[in-house]
């Protein structure tokens, strides 16, 4: 029978083998940060404990942060869900904070080159806001733009707001909000900050399973992978607004129909 300790030294083994990292740089990585808090539906135990599989893979020392379910509903609740963890680490004195919410799944682990970087960005940048753990790029009126000396880093606008870490400038921001104000959800609200950055590839995604605000199941898992990694991978390489892809592609289209009716012309 395995022990406790066999099962981690196993587990520490495998992360090694598949990111020729050792386990401890992962977990060093986590300990630069003034506080990492992921929010939790107090009654949801399977979220608390899918969650907590993917921290305990990745090293990350979360504290959970419980909540109620909301009386106006799950997107209110989520605005104040976050509000109440940008609060909670700006009391603190915190200069930064890591925030999950507890639907959060891993989509690949992070390079030591990605870490490193990471790790460089915050501490040299002293603009930066929010720097997206899981982006989901807005590519139809937005383009990524290149950071100097980071590679893996993009400035952009993402929706989407599982894993993020906030600058205690984001957390006077957000806390400046109101949700009365807006009714809108607060990762739309993220969306627009202009000092926002994102890691590439992304870390995490947020499956299309039921959740606290639709409870809706819209596709499988692997389906939703796909088109975030798709999303990332035409964020960073291809880089042109689908705004402007579209209208090439209409152009194209007139174009083909015209040649269609003169060859039917000719034919006749």
């Amino acid at each position: 029978m395995y022990t406790s300790q066999q099962n981690n030294k196993q587990s520490k083994q495998k992360i090694e083998k598949k990111t020729k990292m050792n386990v401890d740089e992962l977990a060093n990585f986590w300990k630069q940060f003034d506080m990492i808090l992921c929010i939790n539906l107090k009654e949801d135990t399977v979220r608390r404990q899918t969650s907590q599989a993917v921290f305990n893979k990745l090293q990350i020392p979360v504290e959970y942060l419980e909540v109620t379910r909301h009386p106006h509903g799950g997107q209110a609740g989520t605005f104040d869900s976050h509000q109440l963890c940008m609060r909670k680490a700006y009391n603190a004195g915190c200069e930064n904070v890591v925030l999950f919410e507890d639907d959060v799944e891993d989509l690949r682990m992070p390079s030591v080159d990605a870490l490193n970087e990471v790790s460089r960005f915050i501490k040299n940048n002293p603009n930066w806001e929010l720097l997206s753990l899981g982006s989901n790029p807005l590519l139809y009126f937005h383009t990524t733009s290149a950071v100097a000396e980071y590679p893996h880093i993009r400035k952009l606008q993402t929706l989407y707001g599982h894993a993020y870490i906030a600058s205690r400038r984001y957390m006077q921001t957000c806390l400046s909000y109101q949700y009365a104000h807006f009714l809108h959800p607060i990762d739309l609200l993220m969306s627009l900050n202009t000092q926002s950055f994102a890691i590439f590839p992304t870390w995490f995604y947020q499956p299309h399973t039921p959740n606290n605000v639709t409870q809706t199941i819209y596709r499988p898992n692997w389906f939703r992978k796909a088109v975030i990694n798709s999303k990332n991978w035409y964020a960073y390489n291809v880089n042109i607004k689908l705004e402007n892809v579209t209208w090439v592609l209409f152009a194209l289209c007139i174009v083909l129909v015209i040649l269609l009716i003169l060859v039917l012309c000719k034919k006749k």
